[in-house]
């Protein structure tokens, strides 16, 4: 655990703050030092989750995403999310289907019934993560992907009313 740690602070840039949670939640977050001449603070940034367990993809996942000043939080493990989900509120997770504790789509399933669910983004390279995700009604970003593939996949579902579609 300690090398996962020291590997993911290496990975951190200037400007961030790295936080741990629980066994495997990573919690990272552009800091912003500047101020309107009020004396406001600026707005609060997009909060992600990334529920992922490489941790080398899920670490440049979060450099991607917080490069663009959004606050990104990183879960290795399902019940790590399900609790940071139900501390903090997300407004988008980026969901990989095949996780080494669970299956991503059952999460999907579950989210539905939350009527605060965030909205999802699925990074996947599971041959039925298509489907998976128009029967969601979510974006997909099949793997390997380009880093833009994904910021444009996040700006879309910020754009988008209304959650995840229901059941049919």
């Amino acid at each position: 655990m300690q090398r996962v740690c020291a590997r993911v602070a290496r990975c951190s840039h200037s400007g961030e703050v790295l936080r741990r949670r629980g066994a495997d939640v990573w919690y990272f977050s552009v800091v912003q030092t500047t101020r309107k001449k009020s004396g406001t603070r600026p707005k609060c940034a997009l909060r992600v989750l990334i529920l992922e367990d490489d941790i080398e993809l899920a670490t440049a996942m979060r450099d991607v995403l917080s490069d663009e000043g959004w606050s990104v939080v990183v879960c290795a493990h399902l019940s790590e999310a399900r609790a940071e989900l139900a501390a903090e509120r997300s407004q988008v997770l980026v969901l990989d289907l095949t996780l080494s504790d669970a299956f991503g789509a059952d999460f999907l399933e579950e989210l539905r019934a939350r009527p605060d669910a965030p909205r999802v983004v699925i990074v996947s390279g599971f041959p039925l993560a298509d489907l998976i995700a128009e029967r969601h009604g979510v974006e997909l970003v099949k793997k390997p992907f380009e880093s833009e593939q994904l910021v444009n996949a996040v700006r879309r579902v910020t754009r988008k009313q209304g959650g995840m579609r229901r059941a049919r």
